[in-house]
């Protein structure tokens, strides 16, 4: 079934309701012609929309659902305390960034300085770059 023979089925519906609304009287041959019509329109819409569902990527939106989130950076005792709220593990190297590696359903994730830290839906932990996180996420006050 395509949009084509739907519209097709829509033009037959809206005629035999039209020669209905016109004489207000249909003959038994006329109702049954537009019953059948009407349930051939229905089955069809019905199947047109169960295709519909599984055709391709659909478009989402995000639900609005507030999260709790820290920003790693690299100050004083900062990377401390998202690292003990995360519970994450920081890696400090001499001469470098420091990292913070947090254990998430996927799996062992890094973060890098300026990285965002999510705590999601379900209480787990996921490092999140700040140019995605600025896109998805405002601060809610």
């Amino acid at each position: 079934m395509n949009a084509g023979n739907l519209d097709t089925l829509k033009k037959m519906f809206e005629q035999a309701d039209s020669d209905y609304d016109e004489s207000c009287v249909l003959s038994d041959k006329a109702w049954q012609k537009r019953e059948q019509v009407l349930g051939r329109y229905n089955e069809a819409i019905t199947q047109f929309n169960q295709v519909e569902e599984t055709a391709g990527p659909h478009s989402y939106r995000k639900l609005p659902v507030v999260i709790q989130a820290m920003q790693f950076v690299a100050t004083d005792h900062a990377p401390d305390a998202v690292a003990i709220w995360c519970g994450g593990t920081l890696q400090l190297a001499s001469g470098e960034q420091p990292h913070l590696l947090i254990d998430t359903l996927e799996g062992t994730m890094m973060a890098n300085v300026d990285d965002y830290i999510i705590q999601g839906v379900s209480g787990e932990f996921y490092p999140c770059k700040p140019d995605i996180f600025l896109k998805t996420y405002e601060r809610v006050l």
